[in-house]
């Protein structure tokens, strides 16, 4: 893959396995356009956790009211809410971002921010991935999934920075091609996978620390031998 600006060099191995044990996971994920179905797809049948907390910008309009709370939370076991300003973070949820208000995570806390579109958008993409890997560093994963033009690619590159996993969905899936496609152009990311193998990938992350035979294999493969440690 090309990137633009590249960002430091780490191995895919070690990327998987800097956690500590018990450390809470920030999963960010961003879609637009064919999010829905995405969406419903990566949360699929997902057992309640401790150990992640999703948060969740979808591209709707500002003037009505959201129902993905709800899809989602019927999709799995995890509940799914808009959060309010300055809730705590609590593990094992999932947080959408309410319609014409940035999703910020902060150091504990969600913040909602009704400043300055991004892209000629708000929510924003970006503004979730930037917050989250300015408050939880490697501790952070981002997920694009399908969508139209490229908001939440410089924060995903942002997160590579600060250490974090970048994933995408295998565009050949998305019902749109293009933010996943732009985000494989700029990004180095470290795994472009069908959403079935996002979502085992994700959920196994907590058991990977310290685990020394997990063996990441192209990203372009979209495969992912996770040994014994299922």
């Amino acid at each position: 893959m090309t990137s633009l600006v590249h960002p430091p060099a780490r191995d895919q191995v070690k990327a998987l396995t800097q956690w500590t044990a018990g450390d809470l996971v920030i999963v960010v994920v961003g879609a637009s356009a064919g999010g829905v179905e995405a969406l419903s797809n990566l949360f699929w049948n997902l057992p309640c956790t401790n150990s992640i907390t999703f948060f969740v910008v979808l591209h709707l309009s500002p003037h009505r009211q959201s129902q993905l709370p709800a899809i989602l939370a019927r999709t799995g076991r995890l509940p799914a809410e808009h959060p309010l300003d300055g809730e705590k973070i609590k593990p094992g949820r999932i947080y959408v971002a309410p319609p014409d208000f940035h999703l910020i995570v902060g150091n504990g806390v969600v913040r909602l921010d009704h400043g300055p579109k991004e892209h000629h958008l708000r929510p924003s993409i970006d503004r979730l991935f930037w917050s989250a890997a300015q408050a939880y560093e490697h501790r952070v994963v981002g997920v694009l999934l399908s969508g139209l033009l490229y908001d939440g690619v410089a924060g995903l590159k942002e997160i590579r920075w600060h250490g974090g996993l970048a994933i995408v969905q295998d565009p050949d899936e998305a019902g749109f091609k293009q933010l996943p496609q732009y985000a494989l152009a700029v990004v180095d990311v470290d795994f472009c996978l069908p959403v079935a193998q996002i979502r085992d990938l994700v959920m196994k992350l907590p058991n990977l620390a310290h685990c020394e035979n997990v063996k990441p294999n192209s990203t372009r493969t979209g495969h992912l031998d996770l040994g014994d440690n299922r």
